[in-house]
């Protein structure tokens, strides 16, 4: 069996047992403990198996991808409710708001940009 296979192999079970734990409704370390998985381990595969969604939805949308890791720095500012009218956003911009910062991106950004964002601004 090639290591490609047996890669896919993992993957899928790695899937079913994702799956199972967010069906179940249970704590990770109670899923863990019952489906006998040391619980960082359970924790890895979540890391790979998102990881290799996420570059299927890239390769599928056509963004090109490496297996090298590239950051790209993104303006984050502290947002505050009373702001100067002049800090506000403009019609130019697409502002995402979180609880304590905004993301501004030119308008002329494209959905494959705002995707890979917003895929990682949850584990920010």
């Amino acid at each position: 069996m090639t290591r490609k296979i047996t890669k896919e192999i993992r993957l899928k079970k790695w899937i079913e047992d994702l799956q199972s734990f967010k069906e179940s409704g249970l704590s990770q370390n109670k899923w863990c403990e019952i489906n006998g998985i040391n619980e960082s381990t359970f924790r890895y595969r979540c890391r790979i198996v998102e990881n290799e969604i996420l570059q299927r939805q890239l390769t599928n949308t056509g963004v090109k991808t490496t297996q090298n890791t590239e950051f790209v720095q993104v303006p984050i500012e502290k947002y505050q409710d009373n702001a100067p009218l002049e800090d506000q956003p403009s019609a130019d911009n697409i502002v995402i708001e979180l609880s304590s910062a905004r993301i501004t991106m030119p308008v002329t950004v494209s959905t494959e940009q705002i995707n890979a964002i917003l895929q990682v601004v949850p584990n920010v």
